[in-house]
């Protein structure tokens, strides 16, 4: 038997996905289990969903952003197991039991599921995909890969952690709207504590339609001008022996610099370009338009070779790519 856990789900404008998410965490439950649902200045669908379900605990949070619901479940939850999802995810069977064996350890404070796409099909999911697991899955140290076990950051989406650490590390920064997962692991990490990745098992990110590749990309590029200000919250007091090997440390002076739009368009199309070898896209910051690549032909951006050629807003031009090295250094 498991421990009881306070599973913790935020909304925002999801009534496309929260049903499959609530109706995954119901079938976790246990008897002293906890079901908090957090409501961030959500459209009136998604409140009315959230509403007829009546095994949840709905609270509101007005103030914008995931951090802040987050923390305003957390602070209202009683058991001493922590559930974060999204509600664009769903759990599969067990998935609890398998997260929570984990805490046996004592000196395990808190960790993450391996997240997968349900549909990965068409060009976007491609996109997500690839990004996923090229991008993300680099930011982190797999256990029993090095010598440190350690787990560098943990994912919001389907993470569990021990509410003292929550406590500890006063829960989730107000100053980060994205990224603040990657804070807080830092700030455990600061303070001593051990995180785990489980492999065994995977949470689902389900499609939501709305979403588009310009969409997407825009996100990312939101994203990447938030690192310039997490990058620099970081910095002064960021030990890199935390990392257990090199990798981390060009990494994080590699990241800083990505804030432009142009950029990540660029980095983009490098994505795509792995995925279908057989075309160029074109860029610009405000559109990405697909063309077909005149001689059928496109360079694996990851392999040994520092330059490509990229078709960038119909001039051809050669873009040494710095996503090689933060993808790929040896």
């Amino acid at each position: 038997m498991r421990k009881p856990i306070s599973f913790i789900v935020i909304a925002h404008q999801n009534q496309h996905t929260l049903n499959r998410c609530l109706e995954s965490v119901e079938q976790e439950w246990h008897e002293q289990d906890e079901l908090i649902l957090v409501l961030n200045n959500p459209d009136a669908q998604t409140k009315t969903i959230a509403l007829s379900r009546n095994k949840w605990k709905v609270l509101f949070e007005s103030k914008p952003g995931p951090q802040h619901a987050r923390n305003c479940g957390a602070k209202d939850s009683i058991n001493q197991l922590l559930c974060f999802l999204d509600a664009d995810v769903f759990i599969p069977p067990k998935w609890s039991q398998v997260m929570a064996e984990n805490f046996k350890n004592p000196f395990i404070s808190a960790g993450q599921s391996s997240i997968e796409l349900e549909q990965k099909q068409g060009l976007l999911n491609s996109v997500k995909r690839y990004a996923y697991l090229k991008f993300v899955s680099r930011f982190y140290l797999k256990p029993g890969e090095f010598q440190n076990p350690t787990f560098i950051s943990l994912d919001t989406a389907a993470m569990m952690v021990r509410k003292e650490w929550f406590d500890r590390v006063n829960g989730f920064s107000p100053k980060f709207s994205r990224m603040e997962d990657t804070d807080f692991s830092l700030r455990i990490l600061y303070h001593g504590g051990d995180i785990f990745f489980e492999e065994r098992i995977k949470a689902m990110e389900l499609f939501d339609p709305r979403e588009n590749l310009a969409s997407f990309i825009y996100k990312q590029y939101l994203s990447m001008k938030l690192l310039n200000l997490f990058y620099f919250e970081h910095q002064m007091r960021l030990d890199l022996s935390l990392f257990s090997f090199r990798k981390r440390e060009s990494c994080f002076r590699n990241i800083s610099y990505f804030f432009k739009l142009w950029e990540i368009c660029l980095h983009f199309i490098v994505l795509l370009g792995t995925i279908n070898g057989e075309h160029y896209f074109q860029a610009s910051p405000k559109f990405i338009k697909y063309i077909p690549h005149p001689k059928k032909k496109f360079l694996d951006p990851l392999s040994k070779a520092s330059e490509r050629s990229i078709w960038v807003g119909g001039v051809e031009k050669i873009y040494d790519l710095e996503v090689r090295r933060f993808f790929r250094q040896k």
